[in-house]
């Protein structure tokens, strides 16, 4: 499985192309308006295809012949979706223009009820999504999306006006692990005219924690064109509440004033009800707001403040900077940047959120959103939680919290230790390899599974291919790969020492504790049968003999008659790390092993001579 694990969660779509000028977006009547999709976080759906069938209800609302279907299995992700590739195979990627009509609607067919997830992507707008409940069940039901509205995810963007190259599409989304399968199908994907009305917008403010004096409160915002519209206190309890009437459908960002703008609020801009450093709204019926706390997003006291602060423990730290990221709630590397004002070496970043506020989380170093790289690799330590991608858990917050750790590393405290750092030369002999390829690639914990970030090198041709990487002082899973995940190496819990199960998934595994040199045959726990560039060497199997193979302090190396010029021998262990090196002046037919210093276990002895390698297995069993 590729582990590129951020990236996953960021990719997690069910991907169509669109028709152009047309209301018909996708029927399933026509090659035109059909599309197969392919299944990702679906367990063993993932990377087939979905069903196009005939309509198993051609009833009500939907008679059509053939629709869509959508599986969710049993165990899925709460991402679990699917990807159409065959409209968008085509040669011009047809485009959904919102420019006129603003609704998108679609038949949807559910044995239980649950929800239905829009979201369009790649526009010359903000990605934007929306989440439909379906409470009908046994029957076609017509869902729609009003593109007016505000983007659900909470970036305030609108769809309407723009033009799309992506429908997404999420059933049950939240849905994470549902016990059983779940059948689903949808069709007549239309875009049409708006059918929403004019409404009011009713806001409130409560005041009692403002410490100045002031006269009268108001609202100011793009629907009175950042004038000023007074509120009312009628009943004197410190909260003030106005109507601003007649709202065309849309999304509309405003602020609360005092006194005709002699103070407005300023929230922080991380704020999660914030757009541009704006409160916002979506309006699509009469719609009246929670009250909320001057300079809050939430009921005066509901809310909790959270910094975080972020040594750099001893890191480069990447010119965009630290961010916190992931969890559902701190977005993409790059979304929240972490601030060092005072350049000490300790990175800020503070949130409001509603008292109760949980999430996972976690630091990267940089703005990594394509893959998750710069991610902090923290697996294996007490703070990592290796059932959410080895994110840190924040739990419930009931009071202003303060946050303190370093990059990397489980303290409580930014007063970090610099880690210790070891160059972990990683070599794979590809000679066995029959098919053809470009470059190795080496992808782990140690750069977040990226597909490019540590290719191997082959410049003297012998088929071992070759890397170098400074790493903390730590265990890592890692594997190798080529031409960015095209093939990867595939294991299983028999495929020996070198692989280690890693959260339902066989990986090699090493630990670094040192410089660090391993080498293996491609997808196998074969120490190299030829090391630091001995591939040229033929392998010989009359060099040595060794007795016992069996051995407790000692083995013996017998050398053939007709080697006598000087030998090295290598001892290698199971996960192909070279632990010594002996050079045997020529002449001697023997060498004595002492092996009471090494752990118990199987190791690997290499010998070379003459230009000749031979191989053999040894237990140590003290």
């Amino acid at each position: 499985m590729i582990k590129n694990r951020l990236f996953t969660f960021l990719m997690l779509f069910c991907t169509i192309g669109m028709l152009n000028a047309q209301t018909t977006v996708l029927d399933f009547e026509t090659d035109a308006t059909s599309a197969e999709f392919e299944y990702f976080g679906s367990g063993a759906l993932d990377g087939t295809k979905n069903n196009i069938l005939a309509n198993p209800d051609a009833s009500g609302i939907n008679t059509s012949a053939t629709v869509g279907e959508i599986i969710k299995p049993a165990g899925a992700q709460l991402w679990a979706g699917c990807v159409a590739d065959s409209l968008m195979q085509m040669p011009d990627l047809i485009t959904v223009d919102l420019t006129t009509d603003t609704d998108v609607c679609m038949h949807v067919w559910m044995a239980e009820a649950g929800n239905v997830m829009l979201k369009l992507e790649d526009g010359d707008q903000g990605n934007w999504e929306q989440l439909q409940e379906v409470s009908t069940t046994g029957q076609w039901v017509e869902v729609c999306y009003n593109t007016l509205l505000a983007d659900g995810a909470g970036s305030g963007s609108v769809a309407a006006g723009g033009t799309y190259k992506k429908l997404v599409l999420f059933f049950n989304f939240g849905d994470e692990f549902p016990p059983a399968d779940k059948t689903m199908y949808f069709d007549n994907i239309e875009v049409r005219p708006s059918a929403a009305t004019v409404s009011d917008l009713t806001l409130s403010v409560d005041m009692n924690d403002y410490a100045n004096a002031f006269t009268t409160v108001y609202v100011t915002g793009d629907f009175n064109n950042w004038g000023y519209t007074a509120m009312t206190d009628a009943d004197m309890n410190g909260v003030w509440e106005g109507t601003v009437a007649g709202l065309d459908p849309g999304a509309y960002e405003y602020k609360f004033a005092v006194d005709n703008g002699a103070d407005t609020e300023m929230l922080d801009f991380s704020a999660s009800c914030l757009q541009n450093g704006n409160r916002f709204v979506s309006v699509s019926e009469n719609t009246t707001q929670p009250t909320v706390c001057w300079n809050s997003c939430y009921t005066c006291g509901a809310s909790v403040m959270i910094t975080f602060n972020l040594g750099e423990a001893g890191i480069t730290v990447d010119p965009a900077g630290l961010f916190i990221a992931g969890g559902g709630n701190f977005g993409v590397p790059g979304d929240n940047p972490m601030s060092d004002p005072d350049m000490d070496g300790i990175h800020t970043i503070t949130f409001e959120k509603e008292m109760g506020f949980s999430s996972y989380f976690t630091f990267t170093n940089g703005a990594c959103s394509a893959d998750w790289s710069c991610k902090e690799q923290i697996a294996g330590m007490s703070c990592s939680n290796p059932d959410n991608f080895d994110d840190r858990l924040l739990n419930p917050v009931m009071q202003d919290t303060i946050y303190n750790t370093c990059f990397g590393q489980c303290t409580e405290t930014t007063d970090c230790a610099i880690p210790n750092m070891y160059d972990l030369t990683l070599k794979v002999d590809m000679n066995d390899y029959a098919d053809a390829f470009t470059t190795v690639y080496a992808s782990g914990m140690f750069n977040g599974w990226s597909a490019d970030a540590n290719p191997l090198d082959d410049s003297d041709m012998d088929g071992v291919w070759e890397t170098t990487i400074s790493v903390a002082e730590g265990d890592y899973f890692y594997k190798f790969q080529l031409d960015g995940w095209v093939v990867q190496e595939g294991f299983d819990a028999n495929s020996g020492s070198c692989v280690a199960d890693n959260n339902g998934n066989f990986d090699r595994w090493v630990s670094v504790t040192e410089d660090t040199e391993v080498c293996f045959d491609w997808s196998t726990c074969d120490a190299c049968s030829v090391t630091n560039g001995f591939a040229s060497l033929d392998v010989d199997k009359n060099i040595f003999t060794i007795q016992p193979t069996l051995v407790d302090d000692q083995t013996v190396l017998t050398f053939g008659d007709t080697f006598n010029d000087e030998k090295i021998i290598r001892v290698f262990n199971s996960i192909g790390q070279s632990i010594r090196t002996i050079n045997v002046q020529g002449g001697f037919n023997n060498y004595v092993l002492n092996t009471s210093t090494i752990d118990n276990g199987f190791y690997f002895i290499n010998v070379e001579t003459e230009g000749k390698i031979q191989t053999s297995r040894i237990v140590i069993n003290h």
